[in-house]
């Protein structure tokens, strides 16, 4: 009797196995996920308000006045890692260099009875820098920069015998430096920074005009806009 009742279980397993049949059969293949690698390169613009930022007035005396200078900068950044990446700049830059006289006797620099002079140059500029960032986005970058001097002009605001003020201007001194070099250092976070500029080599030359006794300050200091 037991041989019997297992004979007919193992019969009807093998019947319901064999009744199963597959209705539909599919393989599924993920779709491979695209991979996209941040580009290297990057580009980006600066805006920098810059003013004095020391007194070295070499033969000068007076009031240093109306020196504001502005920079447009254009940028291209090649990232080699997420800390160091190297920047080179294309733009636009313009500064003042402003005296005003504090009694008749002061010479800036010469001794002509004027109230004000200012030396304003426009310079197409390009730099190279390299910068340094941390985790959360903060920066400190170095690098130096030369400027063409296409413009290179002297206003002078004096007196005339009525009390009178006259407003001269006084375009392409062949005194002042077709070229200026500086070095610099940007310390910022995110798009906000802090600037510092030190021109390398004299703006006036001592080949055209003598005796050269003076200089105008070299340290321009500034905020930045920009990444």
């Amino acid at each position: 009797m037991g041989k019997s009742i297992l004979t007919s279980i193992l019969l009807f397993s093998t019947i319901l196995l064999q009744a199963q049949t597959v209705v539909i059969e599919e393989t599924v293949n993920k779709p491979a996920q695209k991979i996209t690698k941040p580009s290297s390169i990057q580009g980006g613009a600066i805006w920098d308000l810059t003013f004095y930022g020391g007194a070295d007035q070499k033969g000068i005396e007076g009031t240093l006045a109306n020196s504001v200078g502005f920079n447009f900068l254009i940028n291209a950044k090649y990232k080699f890692n997420n800390h160091f990446l190297t920047i080179g700049y294309l733009g636009f830059n313009t500064e003042n260099y402003g005296f005003k006289k504090t009694s008749d006797n002061d010479s800036f620099p010469n001794n002509n009875g004027n109230n004000l002079e200012k030396y304003s140059l426009g310079a197409i500029s390009g730099g190279l820098g390299f910068r340094f960032t941390t985790n959360k986005k903060a920066f400190l970058e170095i690098g130096a920069f030369a400027k063409y001097n296409y413009t290179r002009d002297l206003y002078i605001e004096k007196n005339d015998a009525n009390g009178n003020v006259n407003e001269i201007t006084i375009k392409d001194l062949n005194y002042i430096n077709q070229f200026n070099y500086d070095a610099y250092a940007r310390l910022g976070y995110k798009a906000i920074s802090i600037v510092a500029y030190y021109r390398l080599n004299n703006v006036f030359s001592v080949s055209n005009i003598a005796p050269v006794v003076y200089e105008i300050p070299r340290l321009r200091l500034g905020i930045s806009l920009g990444m």
